[in-house]
């Protein structure tokens, strides 16, 4: 929460580079899903969420088994 609103206060674009989803998915308005260099997915945390793409399924169902859901 500290990061997204010291980026508004400041108006700075921040990037986050992460193999995680789920903190991502909390933070961004909008983000950018990059595999073996190709972007996947492009959108709100929302638009992300519903592309589908095998990747975030198998990602989001590991996090959800850990527990960081």
């Amino acid at each position: 929460q500290v990061l997204k609103r010291v980026s508004k206060e400041m108006k700075l674009t921040v990037l986050l580079f992460s193999g995680h989803l789920e903190p991502e998915i909390r933070i961004a308005d909008r983000m950018a899903i990059l595999i073996e260099g190709q972007f996947q997915a492009m959108g709100t945390p929302a638009e992300v969420r519903r592309s589908g793409h095998p990747w975030l399924r198998e990602i989001a169902a590991a996090e959800q088994a850990l527990g960081k859901d």
